[in-house]
């Protein structure tokens, strides 16, 4: 059978159905690579906020939707904790803190740096840390045990690091008792 032009019918229908699947799976090939440059660059957004080299927990992270913007303030939250640990936040904690947020990405000026300054310089109520602990633990319960000690690892080795920042002679030693106890409320919340 051929249509008004002489083409075969049949012939016309195989070369849009051959079109047709192509098309579909070009644009399902694009959407794939799309996603997947996504994925690549929440993984990079979430290693430079975390410091977390892991790639199998930032795959984790980015499979269970977990954004950079959320990840920095976990991050953050356990270092303002320690840093007010023995009741004042010293001038060596404030500037590692804001280093930390520098480094994680947290442009100075920005809506999250200005409130990082303000609970250096208020302390942050009760009900942050408490939210903070109930977020660790639920990320940590969706995590392998293998992935959630990689992630313990990163946040208590900052948070150590802070603790000894104005401890000691120099700033080298000594970690506070009461800084103790925040490294030990956070250390069981990512349990």
């Amino acid at each position: 059978m051929t249509n008004d032009d002489g083409l075969d019918v049949f012939a016309m229908d195989g070369i849009r159905l051959e079109e047709a699947f192509f098309l579909k799976n070009d644009k399902a090939l694009v959407e794939n690579q799309m996603a997947l440059k996504r994925m690549r660059e929440t993984k990079e957004a979430l290693a430079r906020v975390s410091d977390i080299e892991d790639e199998a927990v930032l795959e984790k992270l980015v499979a269970l939707d977990v954004k950079p913007e959320t990840l920095a303030p976990f991050f953050l939250i356990p270092l303002i904790e320690v840093a007010w640990a023995d009741g004042i936040v010293s001038g060596d904690e404030a500037v590692a803190i804001l280093d930390s947020a520098s480094a994680g990405g947290i442009k100075k000026g920005s809506i999250e740096y200005d409130l990082l300054k303000q609970w250096i310089q208020r302390k942050p109520s009760p009900e942050l840390m408490g939210a903070w602990v109930h977020y660790a633990q639920d990320l940590c319960s969706k995590l392998a045990p293998t992935e959630r000690d990689s992630l313990r690892g990163t946040i208590m080795s900052r948070a150590m690091r802070l603790a000894g920042v104005s401890g000691g002679v120099l700033g080298i030693g000594a970690v506070s008792a009461q800084e103790k106890a925040v490294l030990g409320k956070v250390e069981q919340a990512l349990k």
